[in-house]
């Protein structure tokens, strides 16, 4: 069955049919080169921040090459190839390269994480949860397996899961507290955030933010978690922070504009979403959040004094 999963994999993704599935509160992503995520894991172009963490696209930097053991001419050329398409954030090239050097060597922690990191953007979770499994049974509790299975089953929507895996990675590093990490703390955040613990996802975001620079992706997952638990001023004020910050993308703008909206300054919204995206995209949103202060949504009720 994993074969038969892989096979389809490698054969869609090789058309360019691709939806990315990503980490986060809000959006999705449509195809190589776009933003696979708000509220998640924002690709970058940028040079990479030097961070204490275990996970290397954290805030975000480049993707280590991927080094196969077998067809050494053939090998290298795919990993030189999944190199560039994972720095210029082509994600279908990329999870078709990497399918081949998976084949070729899926023992390779490396590829194994960067391969189902790829098929979790592509939106094959389940063929990412079997190619962690496979690299777990070889590496038993390595954490950055662990770490990318978490974001996995919060892009599948199993949150509880993500927790459990996280709790795996605070036992197996011992001393070495995951309290320390942005990366799992931003995980954590996102999580709890999917289940409704808006207040313990923030104070999750605010530790990661005292051991960095904050990166876009996490001033965004903090900034949609404020607008979720109904405190659109202060999600404002926590999305223009991100707009700014390293690895900022349109879809950070767009989420801006939601917020703005929500607090009656629908001028500037505007402004802000149609130089962020195509028109189309932007409008979207924007009635999107109109459509919320029509029904006299929950946010807006919560935002009121007293509400």
């Amino acid at each position: 069955m994993f074969a038969q999963n892989h096979a389809k994999v490698w054969k869609t993704v090789g058309r360019g049919m691709l939806c990315a599935s990503v980490l986060g509160l809000m959006g999705c992503a449509g195809g190589d080169g776009q933003s696979r995520a708000a509220a998640g894991f924002l690709p970058t172009q940028s040079p990479a921040l030097e961070t204490a963490s275990i996970d290397p696209t954290y805030a975000i930097s480049p993707e280590r090459s991927a080094q196969a053991t077998s067809d050494p001419q053939t090998a290298r050329f795919t990993a030189e190839a999944a190199q560039i398409a994972m720095r210029e954030g082509k994600v279908g090239g990329a999870a078709v390269h990497l399918s081949k050097l998976y084949d070729q060597n899926p023992r390779d922690k490396q590829i194994t994480y960067d391969y189902a990191r790829h098929l979790r953007y592509s939106g094959f979770l389940s063929v990412a949860k079997q190619v962690l499994g496979n690299g777990l049974a070889i590496h038993p509790q390595d954490p950055l397996l662990l770490l990318e299975l978490a974001k996995v089953h919060i892009a599948a929507g199993e949150p509880s899961e993500a927790l459990m895996r996280l709790q795996v990675i605070s036992a197996s590093r011992g001393k070495e507290s995951p309290g320390k990490d942005p990366s799992v703390l931003q995980t954590k955040g996102v999580a709890l955030d999917r289940m409704g613990r808006h207040a313990e996802a923030q104070e999750a975001y605010h530790s990661a933010m005292t051991l960095d620079r904050p990166s876009a992706s996490l001033l965004n997952n903090l900034g949609m978690s404020y607008l979720l638990s109904g405190d659109s001023e202060k999600a404002e004020e926590v999305l223009r922070q991100a707009t700014v910050a390293h690895g900022a993308g349109p879809q950070v703008q767009q989420n801006l504009a939601m917020a703005m909206t929500l607090n009656g300054k629908e001028a500037e919204a505007e402004s802000i979403a149609r130089s962020a995206t195509p028109a189309g995209l932007g409008q979207q949103a924007l009635d999107y959040a109109r459509g919320l202060i029509r029904r006299d949504h929950a946010w807006t009720r919560a935002a009121q004094p007293g509400g």
